[in-house]
């Protein structure tokens, strides 16, 4: 799913002096680097493609020195691709990118030194940035511009068929046939593998295990680690979860929480018959939210229950209290809950399946892993929040970084493991 070390030395060994002869003939930023000034580098990309003869001139003169293999890289990157694209899927082979137009076209792309699920907050997630040829492969030149734009259910149902109907004619290389890349980079001769006898570890996986995790989390009983997708099935099944215990066992339901906006965040939550609506907040409330004591309410099959129901008659909705017990509200599939209707966090409760247990009350299964979203000037991972800019550009910087932003310290949180991060005052 991306270049070995050596493919990646060898592009930028082609893409770095392009860049820096491009920006040397139009002078466009004081000494470029494009490792650590990625804007600067973008706008001399940009100025590079406005302007494609600068290509030719760079093959012509050949500044750098660049072998036959490097020039022949070089020439092939006349068959870019720029646009918007919809990163949808890793696998373990390509990342799966959707053209963001009509037709949209599904394009099969390799990674560089990161791995692109690493590269962004979620995915889907929409992209702007250069498709180029790699040899027989696609890449994206290292510059990407993300978008922090959510995916509601239709759109994601329709990014799903358009997978589903490409599947077998997704775009794998540009331009005209290209030559292997092992033909253009030179890489280190591997050493024999021996032949392993095929046991069960051994045999081909499905498809869907083939794909990286995707939004993974960890398991409370056993520690280990599951896509959002498995963990359901695990934690039902999880031997240091379900343990027995003292006591007669009582019916318990366990419940999906999860983020419309933000689906990287999620609770696999177990609740017990007695628990009430009032106790999930609380909950709730602890592990993800509370920061100012702000009022909350479960919207669900049509009746809202509030942390202060308004029983004057005023009220626009009849509002029940948080009394209401979990057990006789889990036959409606989908429960809205809102934490703070000023600046609110909108999260999404599912009933998944009924058991029976010794356990009491409420208690965690599992939990999703903190997402590592990339510094918006340098790439390495943010650990704070702007929350001026949070609904902008995503407003994420690393320690470094985060010390020149202008919007000042008063307006930067701490990135913590929660949908909250960046509102009010959430610190964890």
């Amino acid at each position: 799913m991306q270049l070995t070390p050596a493919e990646t030395e060898f592009f930028y060994a082609t893409w770095t002096p392009l860049l820096a002869f491009v920006n040397e003939r139009k002078r466009i930023v004081a000494d470029l680097q494009p490792t650590v000034d990625p804007e600067g580098a973008a706008k001399v990309r940009d100025a590079l493609w406005a302007e494609p003869s600068l290509l030719d001139d760079f093959l012509r003169d050949n500044p750098a020195k660049l072998s036959a293999e490097g020039l022949a890289l070089a020439s092939s990157w006349r068959h870019r691709h720029e646009g918007s694209f919809v990163l949808y899927k890793q696998l373990q082979r390509h990342m799966v990118a959707i053209e963001d137009g009509r037709p949209a076209v599904v394009y099969g792309v390799h990674a560089l030194r990161t791995p692109l699920d690493a590269m962004v907050p979620w995915l889907p997630c929409m992209v702007k940035g250069v498709l180029l040829p790699f040899g027989d492969r696609i890449v994206f030149d290292g510059l990407l511009t993300m978008y922090r734009i959510h995916y509601g259910p239709g759109i994601r149902s329709s990014l799903a068929e358009t997978y589903r109907a490409a599947k077998g004619r997704i775009v794998t290389s540009l331009g005209p046939p290209q030559a292997p890349a092992a033909a253009l980079a030179p890489v280190a001769t591997p050493r024999p593998k021996k032949v392993a006898k095929t046991t069960k570890a051994t045999e081909k996986k499905p498809p869907e295990e083939e794909e990286a995790l995707v939004d993974p989390g960890r398991c409370e009983g056993c520690d280990q680690v599951f896509s959002k997708r498995a963990i359901g099935r695990h934690v039902a099944a999880c031997e240091a979860l379900h343990a027995p215990g003292k006591g007669k066992e009582a019916p318990r339901y366990r419940l999906v929480v999860e983020s419309p906006e933000m689906p990287e965040y999620w609770l696999q939550v177990e609740a017990g018959a007695a628990t009430t609506l009032r106790e999930l907040d609380r909950f709730l409330r602890d592990i993800w939210l509370e920061c100012c004591g702000h009022l909350s309410a479960f919207k669900i099959a049509g009746e809202s229950f509030s942390s202060t129901p308004d029983d004057s008659g005023w009220g626009f909705e009849k509002e029940r209290s948080l009394a209401a017990k979990v057990s006789g509200l889990v036959d409606v599939p989908t429960w809205k809950y809102e934490y703070d209707f000023g600046t609110t966090t909108e999260l999404r409760v599912r009933p998944a399946a009924a058991s029976a247990g010794t356990a009491k009350g409420l208690r965690l299964l599992a939990r999703n892993l903190p997402p590592v979203y990339p510094c918006l000037k340098c790439g390495a991972p943010a650990t704070e929040i702007c929350a001026e800019c949070r609904g902008n550009n995503g407003g994420f910087y690393c320690a470094k970084c985060v010390k020149k932003h202008p919007c000042g310290d008063d307006m930067l949180l701490p990135l913590v493991n929660s949908p909250r991060a960046g509102e009010c005052g959430y610190t964890g």
